[in-house]
This record gives structure tokens, C-alpha cells and sequence, in this order.
């Protein structure tokens, strides 16, 4: 036997005594393995199951949740929810933004779960989108002007103050569209129906019940040119925004402020809400009735 062979040998041996080692070994783990997993199910079978049951202080864990937006005065907890909601939407919004805004239901589609306003007997209606008059609604004191305009007393003893004003500083105001009756503001939607789309009407003109002209508070009114679609360029509108509220009247559906009121800028359209009220939305920056009423007449302390 040569040299070459017997280290051939020697190198074969040395392979299978490798592989009977590698056998060996995983024979003994396997014999480990299974004689624990006996051991396990034979002893776990004597062991009875302990039920450990601790109290849940449901309380201390609602108390224990801090809201971002309780700090504000008028937060309103079932409201919770669709804060949060509404937020990661308009992201960009404050805090602030988003309570008053959530709980007027402008996180909602408008016209979507409006409300029949169950008290009429109230100073000051909040008619909108969200918010619908009684089909039977009709306001009290409704007076006659020169024009055969309607409007509600009160509204209308502040108009003819601020027209008679206004005309002796050289301005002149004409009440176009003072009330509407609901049967009235239903044949003008429709008739706008007639060459509009509902998404186009709805930014116009209110559906039936959804007027503020059925309060008797709402005048829409034009200047020197004669026409409402014009009067945003005429001397009187610039009056009226600078002095308007000295009267108790708002420019009701503001410039930019579409998606808060639901209807395009309407420089024409004024709503009587009284001094007190125009006066501190003026003072307070405040210009939708929207923003107002949530902040300051919806909330009770």
C-alpha cells in the first residue's frame, strides 16, 4: 500500500466518525426533546386553571383621558368623537376652530340630519343649512313698508332708522326681498331648479323651511345702481359695512366664508340680529352668525 492510499483512508475515517458523532447527537436531542414534551403534558394535566379577575375602575379611566379641546368653554364631551374626526381633516384648524365649528354640525354635509327648531319664541333664530323653521312658522309682528315688503317689527323700525340716516348723508337704500313665506321660498328654489343643478342652487338659495327671509329679519337690499347683483359697487355697501351694525344689522353671508354659511358671498343680504349682538361680533372680529351663536348664544354656562 502506498503512501497516497493510506492517507486516503485515514481521511475517510476521519469523515465517518464526524458523521457518527453528528448522528449521535442529534439522536440524544431528539431523545431530550421528546422526553420533555412527555414531561410537560403529563405534568400540566394535574395543574387547575386560575381564573385572576381585578376590578376595572371605569371612572378613574374616563378621568384619567385628557381631551385637548375640554379647555374650551364651550366643549361639549358627546362631542368628543367627531372633534377628533373633524380634526384629521382640517388639520390646519385650532383647537378652537374645530369645537365651535363641530358643534354648529359643520363637519356634517349640509342639509344632512338638519333640525326642526322646536323654540321660535327666541330673540335671535339661527336659520340655516342645518337648521330648519316649522312648515306651519310664521313670525309675529310682521309690518308692511312703503316698498309692500314685509319685515318683523323690530327689523323693521331699525331699516327705516338706517335708510333715513343714510339719506341724509347721501346714501340710498331700497329693501328689495324683506319676508318669505315657506310655500313662497319652495316655488323659488324649485323655479331655480328649472336651469340649475341642485348642487348650483344650493349655493343661492335656500331650500324651503331653510330661509332667513322667514324670519321677517333678513332684507335684501340695493344702492344707488338699483340692483342687488351690482350693489357691492356702489357708495352705499361701502356704508353699510362701516355702519350697519350701529342699526343691529350683519352682512350676513360674508366674502370667503362660503363653507361656513353654505351660500356664495351675498354683499346685499342683511340679517337684524340687534345693536348688542352686531356690536360685539364687530368688536369680537366674529363674521358669520355661524361662529356667534356656537360661541355665545348656543352655550349655556
Amino acid at each position: 500500500m502506498n503512501k497516497k492510499t493510506s492517507n486516503k483512508k485515514k481521511t475517510n475515517k476521519k469523515k465517518n466518525n464526524k458523521i457518527k458523532a453528528m448522528i449521535s447527537r442529534t439522536i440524544l436531542f431528539t431523545i431530550i426533546v421528546v422526553t420533555l414534551i412527555v414531561f410537560l403534558e403529563k405534568n400540566t394535566e394535574d395543574i387547575e386553571a386560575v381564573t385572576v379577575s381585578a376590578p376595572i375602575d371605569n371612572e378613574n379611566t374616563i378621568n384619567s383621558y385628557n381631551s385637548i379641546y375640554e379647555n374650551i368653554y364651550y366643549y361639549d364631551s358627546r362631542n368628543e368623537q367627531r372633534y377628533i374626526d373633524y380634526q384629521l381633516l382640517n388639520v390646519d384648524l385650532s383647537v378652537d376652530e374645530i369645537v365651535w365649528r363641530t358643534n354648529s354640525n359643520l363637519d356634517k354635509v349640509f342639509y344632512y340630519d338638519s333640525k326642526v327648531i322646536e323654540n321660535t319664541d327666541v330673540e335671535l333664530l339661527l336659520v340655516n343649512k342645518y337648521n330648519k323653521l316649522p312648515d306651519d312658522f310664521v313670525p309675529k309682528n310682521l309690518e308692511r313698508l312703503v316698498s309692500g315688503q314685509y319685515l318683523q317689527h323690530d327689523t323693521k323700525v331699525a331699516f327705516e332708522q338706517m335708510k333715513q340716516v343714510a339719506k341724509k348723508q347721501g346714501y340710498i337704500l331700497n329693501d328689495a326681498s324683506g319676508y318669505r313665506s315657506i310655500d313662497y321660498q319652495e316655488e323659488l328654489y324649485n323655479y331655480y331648479l328649472q336651469s340649475n343643478s341642485r348642487k348650483l342652487a344650493d349655493t343661492f338659495s335656500a331650500r324651503a323651511g331653510h330661509s332667513e327671509h322667514h324670519t321677517g329679519q333678513a332684507i335684501d337690499i340695493s344702492g344707488s345702481f338699483g340692483d342687488i347683483l351690482e350693489f357691492e359697487y356702489t357708495k352705499e355697501f361701502k356704508w353699510i359695512k362701516e355702519n350697519a351694525y350701529e342699526y343691529g344689522f350683519i352682512i350676513r353671508y360674508p366674502k370667503k366664508y362660503e363653507h361656513i354659511t353654505g351660500y356664495k358671498y351675498e354683499p346685499w343680504h342683511i340679517r337684524y340680529v340687534g345693536i348688542e349682538i352686531a356690536t360685539d361680533m364687530k368688536e369680537k372680529n366674529i363674521n358669520t352668525l355661524e361662529e356667534y351663536y356656537a360661541k355665545f348664544i348656543l352655550y349655556i354656562k
